[in-house]
């Protein structure tokens, strides 16, 4: 499993990077995304003020968006009325924004859901259950639909995936 520790103010890339289970994306790459858009967005109103990024490397959802784009993903908020009724356990993934600091929460198909937030020690594990109360909670929440590389473990090898498990509670 892939996940990054907090490094400054970098959560968006961090949270793409759990997303995606891999460093696909720097922050240079995202000040490039940010850039282009804040040229797209000047373009269509010229008295638009630039929020796309900030000095302290906080990346706007639009970012996001963008950079998922790349990976033919699509972020869905979670009060869409296309979304209304899903069972939220049956998803692969979310986005979150809590305070100005974005996360993922991902569903590893072999193990579960992981609460995979950069400012965590470690990846969480947590129920289904606790996936919905912590999605109503956190409220700015955004489904990711599209095709996710997953980590599978093989069914027969139970060794690996108590090590795993063990790995993670710690």
């Amino acid at each position: 499993m892939y996940w990054e520790k907090q490094s400054g103010q970098l959560c968006a890339q961090h949270a793409l990077n759990s997303l995606l289970q891999g460093t696909y994306f720097s922050p240079i790459d995202l000040s490039e995304l940010a850039y282009e858009l804040d040229q797209q967005e000047l373009e269509l109103n010229s008295k638009l003020v630039k929020e796309n990024m900030d000095d302290t490397g906080y990346f706007s959802l639009q970012v996001i968006s963008k950079a998922l784009e790349i990976f033919k993903l699509e972020m869905i908020h979670i009060g869409s009325e296309t979304v209304k009724g899903i069972k939220l356990e049956n998803e692969d993934a979310f986005i979150c924004n809590r305070e100005n600091h974005w996360f993922t929460l991902r569903n590893f198909r072999d193990i579960g859901w992981y609460n995979l937030d950069s400012t965590l020690d470690a990846p969480i594990k947590i129920s289904n259950t606790y996936l919905e109360l912590y999605i109503l909670e956190v409220k700015n929440v955004y489904i990711i639909r599209g095709t996710l590389p997953f980590v599978d473990v093989p069914e027969e090898d139970e060794d690996l995936k108590r090590a795993i498990e063990m790995s993670l509670e710690q």
